[in-house]
């Protein structure tokens, strides 16, 4: 079944907010994975990489849109 709905977005802070404990939650998913990686033997150059991806998601989350460069 298709349906027509589209979610609306929170507005200003409550969007920062959402957008903020999205980044938290992705950062406990990399860490997660990269447990299991390590667990399974994986390579240590992919184990970096999670490492990587992890602490720039939880930075992300940290920063408030002051700090955040602009597009423009």
């Amino acid at each position: 079944m298709c349906s027509n709905f589209t979610p609306r977005p929170p507005a200003g802070d409550a969007a920062s907010e959402a957008v903020r404990d999205w980044l938290e939650t992705q950062s406990r998913v990399v860490s997660y994975w990269r447990e299991v990686l390590i667990a399974a033997g994986g390579e240590l150059e992919l184990v970096g990489a999670l490492d990587a991806h992890a602490d720039f998601l939880a930075a992300a989350a940290r920063r408030r849109s002051a700090e955040i460069p602009s597009l423009q």
